[in-house]
């Protein structure tokens, strides 16, 4: 497949370079992890460039462009390892809302993510995996609307979000439902979780005899499920930009620091092994930054759920490894001081060991291709 960015694109590219070069450097970062900023003028910057509606339909106030697109803006995010609830808003409830859910019920939720409101997608009972087959909760249907019970562990930025988009099981016959469900009721318990990415906030989600009336209801049904598997493909392949983002970054602070570290006379990154090892990383990068782009360009509404989830598999798998491999090269690299708090490969290893289980684990994602090439 032949594959080139448009003039358009590679303008969304560099313009998200610059700007969270500027906006989210090191020292930026750290003020929000540390709580001296709460982040939330960042959010609002992000939300006036556009980049909350890039992939929400211009018929609900958004951008309507693809997949690429939104790619292009996460790996610069990931680089720089955007604290916030970015990801789990205008990425992860967008493709649910927009791929699993009844459109007429989604439009308005889309249209205030294009507009700045904070969403989080809690689906599974442990919100760490791959695929949607253990849902975390039950609804029970009553003649006003329904009732809602049920615990989602590790719901990305939950704590931030204004809504959440739920699934549980109907009762009265188990089928799958999606609700929308704003945090400020009674009966919706979120509780912040003390995770080791401190640049990726977590919580855990309980419902207690949470009562909604039938317009919080999204969809239900066997197309939803088909729905949550292409919306979890989807943000899977974005999850993975992010990732070939970090590990970009560990090999430009490694490229760096060996530049400036002095050893019997000469710069570290002058000896041969330690080129043996940049130049590994930066093979393995490459590599990763084709999947993840070919899985994005492969996107449509029209591209078969196998073969987008497939795509999906491959691209996190690679992604997720690469990172981790790089983080740790990084901190080799560093000769140690990589581990300690004033120099960041440490939060990029922390990061890495927390995306290597967001959307599954690589182990998860090469069964997936197993299955599909030995037909399994």
């Amino acid at each position: 497949m032949e594959f080139a960015f448009t003039e358009e694109q590679k303008l969304i590219q560099e313009t998200a370079e610059a700007f969270l070069a500027e906006r989210c450097d090191s020292l930026g970062l750290r003020r929000i992890i540390e709580g001296e900023d709460d982040g939330q003028a960042l959010q609002d910057e992000l939300v006036e460039m556009g980049w909350s509606a890039l992939a929400v339909p211009e018929d609900a106030g958004g951008l309507g462009l693809g997949l690429v697109e939104q790619v292009l803006v996460l790996e610069q995010m990931g680089r720089r390892l955007l604290p916030g609830p970015f990801f789990s808003s205008a990425v992860y409830a967008t493709h649910v809302l927009s791929h699993a859910c009844n459109a007429q019920s989604a439009a308005l939720h889309l249209e205030a993510i294009a507009g700045g409101q904070t969403y989080a997608v809690a689906l599974q009972r442990n919100g760490v995996g791959w695929g949607h087959g253990d849902i975390g909760g039950r609804a029970q249907s009553q003649d006003d609307g329904y009732c809602l019970c049920g615990t989602y562990n590790h719901v990305l930025d939950a704590q931030n979000a204004n809504v959440l988009i739920v699934a549980v099981a109907l009762e009265d016959g188990g089928e799958p439902a999606v609700f929308a469900v704003p945090t400020d009721l009674d009966g919706v318990n979120v509780t912040p979780l003390n995770s080791l990415d401190h640049t990726r906030d977590q919580a855990c989600v309980s419902f207690k005899q949470l009562k909604l009336d039938n317009a919080a209801r999204l969809d239900v049904g066997v197309s939803l499920t088909l729905g949550l598997q292409r919306a979890a493909a989807l943000s899977a392949i974005a999850f993975a930009a992010e990732c070939v983002g970090a590990a970009q970054q560990c090999l430009d602070l490694s490229v760096e620091y060996t530049q400036e570290r002095k050893q019997f006379g000469r710069a570290v990154g002058s000896f041969q092994a330690v080129k043996h090892r940049l130049a590994e990383m930066m093979v393995k990068i490459e590599a990763s930054r084709s999947a993840v782009y070919g899985a994005a360009a492969g996107v449509s509404d029209t591209a078969a759920l196998d073969d987008v989830v497939n795509d999906a598999a491959m691209a996190k798998a690679l992604a997720s490894e690469t990172l981790f491999f790089c983080a740790q090269e990084a901190i080799q690299l560093h000769g140690g001081v990589g581990f300690t708090w004033e120099y960041d490969p440490q939060l990029y290893f922390k990061r890495a060991q927390a995306a290597a289980v967001w959307f599954g684990t690589a182990a998860d994602h090469r069964r997936v291709v197993a299955d599909a090439l030995l037909g399994a």
